[in-house]
């Protein structure tokens, strides 16, 4: 799983510097933006030995402080999905005569703002930021609707209504 993540970033990168490459003017001033970005969650510690590699994305906006762009002030709005299951499962008190599909997903939900520095190159401008935010860690299981069967078998429902009087 590490080497996955380790080849994503390298393409990444790649393209990046590629991109690079293409640019024959030096930056404008700083202005205010907004992105979109790709990640790549590997886990470690123990936390590694229960998921994989997660995927997700993040928002985030950037308004400049200075007229340089040395100083900004970011905030940050992202997601990362880390896993999902499918699985058959029996029901209580019936038994297994009766299943239904569980799906079961993980995910983190975060956002933060915080100062953001830049080094305003010709043909580059790296940065360094400090988030203060929340992390929501999530795990839902649900059934869906058409894979649960109905608990009325269907011979009975079948039936025609009786009338008596």
């Amino acid at each position: 799983m590490r080497t996955r993540a380790f080849s994503l970033a390298l393409a990444g990168l790649i393209c990046f510097l590629q991109g690079v490459g293409a640019q024959t003017k030096a930056f404008r001033p700083a202005e205010a933006g907004v992105g979109i970005s790709f990640l790549v969650g590997d886990p470690t510690g123990e936390f590694s030995r229960f998921v994989d590699v997660g995927y997700g994305g993040e928002f985030f906006g950037r308004f400049p402080l200075e007229p340089q762009g040395l100083v900004s002030l970011r905030a940050d709005l992202g997601f990362l999905i880390y896993g999902y299951e499918s699985s058959r499962v029996c029901f209580d008190g019936i038994g297994c005569r009766v299943q239904g599909r569980l799906q079961t997903s993980n995910g983190i939900f975060f956002g933060g703002i915080g100062p953001e520095l830049a080094l305003p190159l010709d043909w580059m401008r790296p940065y360094v930021n400090v988030i203060l935010g929340f992390g929501y860690f999530s795990t839902m299981s649900r059934f869906p609707e058409s894979t649960v069967p109905p608990m009325t078998p269907r011979w009975i429902s079948a039936l025609p209504p009786t009338l008596t009087t």
